[in-house]
């Protein structure tokens, strides 16, 4: 065995352990089904989480309890012993809690472990989640005995490319790595190593080290898949056409990569098969479809349809030509807007926006990359600055992962990669407001509710989708200019929605959305619509280049608002998003002419809510007022008093009524007080009050909505310790240009306060039980 290897404990011991060592730590109707233990720590696999037991510092004292939940796995990948030295196989985990456990190869057949996995994170019926917990259809696998993992490496030895569906089928249904009902649809093999798309996943395997005995099954949800590419093979020394998918797994997965030998597999059929699963089915049928992409000249139509400058055209000849010439499009698709380069493409169609770019001298290679409406998590337009700068911006943000600096010395900055994307348009071409409100049609009508995979868009009916691009009136532009040039402190919502408004002199809202409270700092604005965030830049000297950036509120991870203190003439608004390029926003309000409360108010009332549905009060766009003058301080004077006896009631009715941070039906369930800062478990959020400065006149209220926090963990104290510690996990995401940019929140309590599993508990029994997978 390895040094810390995992091994499995028997069923009636590991129960009896936690119900011994952790009371309390389980929920009432979760079951325990597989336990292993570690030198120190260990590992349960419940019917609801991971839970590890991570015991920390030399006396072991100190213990923290990790849960992950399985609907927050985004994906999962089990590697098998290598040589007759490696003793070990091992699980990683990516979402939730980033995790790798190693296990003891003699012990502990990994099969077993991805076979449980894969039904707990792809099965939609609990028969067939209970069938994934039975044994797999094998032994263990010993050393004497090489069991299906040999024949599993000797099927990847085969020198095959595409790959026949049934026979894939056979093999990974003989080692338990398929759930019931799951049909392989599409296989391809690129030297030792595959890729399976199933009906519930896809699937990596990498043959590793000279000998080809360790290998890593990587399992991804469809849904994490964010954007996806094919490039053609090029000349004749370029064998291989390419396919990539971008996702948000982890910064090493942000791009999987395969390549396919030309002539032996087929391109277009692997861009038909993940525009079905992506974008929804086609009319046309992959008989219909593939032939006719395979025998149109693709990269000599390139050529001749594309030249001259990035410039806004006739989407109706694009969508014939890439419907006949160059049947790229689905039956069912239809291009609304396009702009072309040199020798490039953007299509913005009703499910996607498509980009072609021709590479090489020859032309030849040609990607196509998609990135699907539902990807779009942010988005912004830029007008032309001054002088000699004759285009404007359009730029969109995406859950991918940038590509980070190299180590070394004075390495160059990170590049977006995927997870923003920028081109120019030409600006006396491009009705640059136009294409912002066509951006919002399409974005705000999938933002919530949405399963992950690309809906029936006959399901989301929008005035768009008849009248796909409304032109902005005649001098939009420039009325929208002069009245952002007015020198204004504050703004009447009212009068701006007016102005901005389809039907106004300057349309950029959407055609139902409402402002609700505007404000204006500088040059710049930030504008709270009924739909998102709308801020409005003014950069340059001259401020005649303005950009214009939607943040919808779906895309919020957490928000936090900062009291005005005593010498502080600002407040302060803090968000957290889920686009990597760009991870934050901050935002400061004159104190006594912006009302912070409200501000929180509104954001809670977008993104509160159960998960994969909208926002509990999403059609609310009523503004709350902060109460009655003087509360602040009242409420300030409650969290200083020392003597305070914690009770929730009490808590509730403080933040319902003298200050409005709750919503009418949240419910405050635990409260704790540490210090001057208070944490407090509701049943939307978790909120965390930290009273800052000397005199404590400075509070900031920072919410993580429940949705979106994926594991938690709790900390007994250690032998000197009198503190004991909670963990909630919210997001990963390394954010530009910072190379660390980890969401949670970390609070410490005293030991004699605060009951861990009453903590752990309250926890669980909200952010276990959703059987929405948080993507």
């Amino acid at each position: 065995m390895g040094f810390n290897n995992a091994e499995p404990l028997p069923q009636d011991e590991a129960e009896k352990r936690l119900k011994e060592h952790f009371p309390g730590l389980l929920l009432q109707d979760e079951k325990l089904d597989m336990g292993f233990k570690a030198i120190r720590d260990e590992y349960y696999f419940t019917s609801h989480r991971i839970l590890v037991v991570d015991v920390h510092g030399i006396s072991g004292k100190k213990v923290e309890y990790q849960s992950c939940p399985y609907h927050a796995i985004k994906a999962f990948a089990i590697e098998t012993a290598g040589s007759l030295l490696d003793t070990d196989s091992s699980l990683k985990v990516y979402g939730g809690i980033a995790m790798s456990i190693e296990f003891d190869k003699d012990k502990v057949n990994i099969f077993e472990i991805q076979k449980y996995m894969s039904g707990h994170i792809f099965s939609n019926l609990v028969e067939d989640r209970m069938a994934s917990e039975e044994p797999a259809p094998y032994k263990t696998e010993t050393k004497a005995e090489g069991g299906k993992t040999k024949t599993m490496l000797d099927y990847l030895a085969n020198d095959s490319v595409r790959l026949e569906e049934g026979a894939v089928e056979n093999e990974l249904g003989g080692i338990g790595a398929l759930i019931p009902g799951e049909k392989v649809e599409l296989a391809y093999k690129c030297g030792r190593d595959m890729v399976v798309c199933t009906s519930k996943r896809v699937m990596y395997m990498d043959t590793q080290g000279f000998s080809g005995k360790r290998v890593e099954f990587l399992s991804l949800r469809y849904s994490c898949i964010k954007a996806y590419e094919v490039e053609t093979a090029g000349g004749i020394l370029d064998r291989d056409a390419t396919f990539n998918l971008f996702t948000n797994i982890s910064e090493d997965r942000k791009c999987l990569r395969t390549d396919l030998r030309k002539g032996q597999s087929d391109i277009m059929e692997v861009l038909w098969y993940f525009n079905n699963k992506l974008l929804g089915a086609d009319t046309l049928s992959k008989e219909e479809s593939v032939p006719l992409a395979a025998a149109s000249n693709a990269t000599n139509t390139a050529w001749s349809w594309l030249s001259d400058d990035m410039s806004q055209i006739d989407a109706n000849l694009v969508n014939h030509h890439f419907h006949t010439s160059q049947p790229l499009l689905q039956g069912n698709e239809v291009c609304e807007v396009a702009f072309k380069g040199r020798r490039d493409l953007v299509l913005f169609t009703n499910k996607r926006m498509l980009f072609v770019d021709v590479q090489g001298l020859s032309g030849k290679r040609v990607s196509y990359c998609t990135i699907p409406y539902t990807s779009i998590k942010m988005f912004q337009v830029a007008t032309a600055g001054g002088g000699m700068d004759k285009d404007c911006e359009i730029g969109i943000f995406t859950e991918v992962w940038f590509i980070p600096s190299p180590p070394g010395d004075n390495p160059p900055p990170p590049e977006p990669g995927m997870s923003y994307v920028e081109f120019d348009v030409n600006k006396h071409t491009t009705d640059i407001l136009g294409i912002f409100r066509y951006l919002a049609a399409k974005v705000y009508t999938l933002q919530d509710g949405n399963p992950g995979i690309y809906p029936d868009l006959e399901d989301h009916s929008h005035q768009f989708m008849e009248k796909p691009f409304e032109a902005s009136p005649p001098g939009a532009m420039e009325k929208l200019m002069n009245y952002i040039g007015q020198d204004l402190s504050q703004m009447d919502p009212r009068e701006i929605e007016e102005v901005l408004s389809i039907g106004g002199a300057s349309p950029v809202l959407d055609f139902d959305e409402k402002v609700l409270m505007a404000f204006k700092c500088g040059r710049d604005f930030t504008i709270f619509t009924s739909k998102c965030i709308l801020d409005i830049n003014v950069k340059g000297v001259t401020g005649k280049k303005k950009e214009f950036r939607s943040i919808p509120y779906s895309s919020i991870r957490s928000f936090s608002t900062e009291a005005s203190g005593s010498f502080d003439r600002d407040s302060e608004l803090k968000i957290s998003l889920n686009t990597p390029w760009e991870a934050e926003m901050k935002r400061d309000f004159s104190a006594g002419k912006s009302d912070i409360v409200s501000i929180q108010a509104l954001i809670a009332a977008k993104t509160l809510g159960a998960p994969g549905r909208p926002s509990d009060f999403a059609n609310d766009n009523t503004i709350k007022k902060s109460g009655e003058p003087g509360n602040m301080e009242k409420i300030i004077a409650f969290l200083g008093d020392k003597h305070l006896q914690i009770d929730p009631k009490t808590v509730e009715q403080k933040f319902k009524i003298e200050l409005p941070i709750l919503q009418a039906d949240e419910d405050v369930e635990l409260a704790y007080k540490h210090g001057r800062d208070m944490f407090v478990v509701t049943t939307k959020r978790v909120l965390n009050i930290d009273v800052q400065g000397l005199r404590g006149k400075k509070v900031e209220f920072e919410s993580f909505p429940l949705k979106n926090i994926t594991g938690f963990s709790v900390q007994s104290a250690g032998t000197l310790s009198r503190t004991v510690k909670a963990r909630l996990f919210v997001s990963a995401l390394k954010g530009a240009p910072d190379q660390v940019f980890d969401l949670k929140i970390e609070k410490e309590f005293s030991k004699k306060d605060v009951d861990i599993f009453e903590l752990n508990n309250s926890l669980a029994s909200k952010i276990l039980v959703t059987a929405h997978h948080q993507i």
